[in-house]
């Protein structure tokens, strides 16, 4: 990772670049001296001047860092840098029992992912099991959503290791293993997401998650960013809350409403009574343990009394959802 600056005279450090967006701005450094530049796109690094010296700052959650070595050519200075581990700033939120208000995202396009991240929400869930989306895919949101500060996690298709390593490699830091029914299944999920020895993560040492290598030590400070979730999402689990909620590396318990639904007799009825009230005991339930809850649903009103049970991280929508509400609303405003 390079920070390029043209200056006249000697090469001089005057900032710094986080990664976010740095070739959109080489163009514009080259030849301007005493010009101020950003060094992020959020907005978050002070600005330096051309051919004034500047001391780099942090990028918010987005990664510290600072300068390794430079090299002088023809006036232009290239500096690489390390980047800091990112901070899991969701996991920090959870921990300290702030609401954290999402959207669900379903379409597998890094544009509509981006389009969704400038829209203000705390945090959005890529998602892979119900979606045709790959880690390759994954990745290209992940990298479109990454100079926001709605945080991304990520749900994999299943509690599997090797689709979950391939996911964590593309960068997510905070992982929603689905159809976790057993503290047995919940400390699979658990092996998954860490390295050794809390668990069995392969190590890559150039994957994006790493920065291709930039951060240091990465392999040993991973798992105090990473957050995993886990889904409860049948009749049968709910009985399993509390220990699943005891397993060590479990940062929270989502329900998933409409499997929960299925698997108490009422395929497709979410607003069911006894499926809210299942639903709500569960987000109590989960509370008391200590233990973020989470839950994703339309219904407005119901999401209130959610939140009110103790709701942590609420997904308040799902992106295709939210677009085919609006569409239709227009159709019907114009076409009667």
């Amino acid at each position: 990772m390079f920070a390029v600056v043209a200056a006249p005279g000697p090469a001089q450090l005057v900032g710094a670049d986080c990664g976010h967006n740095t070739a959109a701005r080489f163009g514009g450094l080259f030849g301007l001296a005493n010009q101020p530049f950003r060094g992020c796109d959020r907005g978050q690094v002070p600005a330096f001047g051309i051919g004034a010296r500047g001391d780099a700052q942090p990028c918010g959650d987005r990664g510290d860092f600072g300068i390794r070595r430079a090299r002088s050519a023809g006036g232009i200075d290239l500096r690489e840098t390390d980047m800091d581990l990112p901070k899991n700033t969701f996991k920090v939120a959870l921990i300290a029992g702030q609401q954290q208000i999402g959207l669900w995202v379903s379409i597998a396009n890094a544009g509509s992912a981006e389009a969704v991240a400038t829209c203000g929400f705390d945090w959005v869930m890529v998602d892979t099991e119900h979606t045709p989306n790959d880690p390759a895919q994954v990745q290209a949101m992940l990298q479109a959503m990454a100079p926001y500060p709605t945080h991304a996690g990520v749900r994999p298709g299943w509690n599997d290791a090797v689709e979950i390593k391939r996911i964590m490699d593309a960068g997510a830091q905070t992982i929603l293993v689905p159809y976790v029914q057993t503290a047995d299944e919940a400390r699979a999920a658990v092996a998954a997401v860490m390295y050794p020895p809390h668990g069995l993560r392969g190590v890559s040492g150039l994957s994006r998650a790493s920065r291709y290598g930039a951060i240091p030590d990465y392999t040993a400070r991973a798992n105090a960013e990473i957050c995993l979730l886990v889904q409860v999402e049948t009749k049968a689990s709910l009985d399993q809350i509390e220990a699943i909620a005891a397993v060590e590396g479990v940062d929270g318990i989502f329900i998933g409403p409409a499997d929960l639904a299925a698997s108490m007799g009422y395929p497709g009825q979410l607003g069911h009574p006894e499926v809210k009230a299942a639903i709500l005991d569960a987000v109590r339930r989960i509370k008391a343990t200590g233990k973020a809850a989470g839950y994703l649903g339309s219904d407005q009103a119901f999401l209130r009394e959610v939140i009110s049970a103790g709701c942590t991280f609420t997904a308040v929508g799902l992106d295709i959802g939210v677009m085919l509400a609006g569409m239709k609303a227009l159709v019907r405003e114009w076409k009667g």
